[in-house]
């Protein structure tokens, strides 16, 4: 049996007879539109004739005008190059400022004869050459337990956590120890103190009153992680600008 949409299946080959028949409703669909009306030519205008400028040679004024200059225009590329010589500009006036105010051992004295730099209120321990610096301490940590981790080293003298305005502890610290000798042992110790916890402790010389080259990071000092880098960077940059060494001819 034959569907309702099979069409005229037995129709005699090329007999051009069609073999769907679309209903009328579906005919008069595609009927063709009426003819647009037919309008008449639009009539020519009368246009002025074309004249020269030399009607208009007395509006102009006498001698040769200044020149406006043209407002440079400002690339993407050099925008980003100005700000950012901008803010480097910027970081380098704040540095100087900051540096100026650098004083860990606390002998620069302000008008009032206080002590003006940014250091020389916070505590400080006794002896610097005997001091470690604790650093990537957990918030939960206290006093007793850097204490009980730096006691197989030796004895510690005194120990400095210092905090933040908000009253949390810093995640580094100050530690004396007793003895100059446990001082140098644990810092060629290869195993670090570790924490109750298992947490591991990063210790270092203190060099802020030992060395006086030394600046902290925020004064882009020599250990600072932002200086490295940008130089680590810097390097990949150019090792990917610069063309290969060509092979020497044979």
């Amino acid at each position: 049996s034959m569907g309702l949409h099979a069409g005229n299946r037995f129709r005699a080959p090329y007999s051009g007879q069609a073999r769907f028949v679309f209903p009328r409703g579906v005919k008069d669909l595609f009927k063709a539109r009426p003819p647009l009306p037919h309008l008449p030519p639009p009539k020519p205008k009368t246009l002025r004739p074309l004249d020269g400028l030399a009607a208009f040679a007395a509006l102009f004024e006498e001698g040769t005008p200044p020149v406006p200059s043209a407002a440079a225009f400002e690339t993407p590329a050099r925008r980003r190059r100005r700000r950012k010589e901008e803010r480097r500009r910027r970081v380098e006036e704040r540095v100087k400022e900051e540096e100026k105010k650098w004083d860990p051992l606390g002998k620069k004295k302000g008008d009032d004869g206080g002590d003006d730099s940014m250091e020389g209120t916070a505590p400080k321990t006794s002896d610097p050459a005997k001091t470690l610096v604790l650093s990537r301490i957990p918030p939960t940590a206290t006093p007793f337990h850097l204490k009980l981790a730096l006691e197989p080293f030796g004895p510690v003298a005194s120990l400095i956590h210092p905090a933040f305005p908000s009253g949390l502890p810093t995640p580094y610290a100050f530690a004396e120890l007793l003895n100059p000798r446990d001082f140098r042992a644990a810092l060629a110790s290869p195993v670090p103190p570790r924490l109750a916890d298992g947490t591991r402790l990063v210790i270092s010389p203190e060099l802020a009153r030992t060395d006086p080259t030394f600046r902290p990071n925020r004064l882009d000092g020599r250990f600072s992680p932002l200086r490295a880098r940008a130089e680590r960077l810097a390097r990949e940059r150019r090792a990917r600008l610069e063309p290969p060494p060509s092979a020497a001819p044979a």
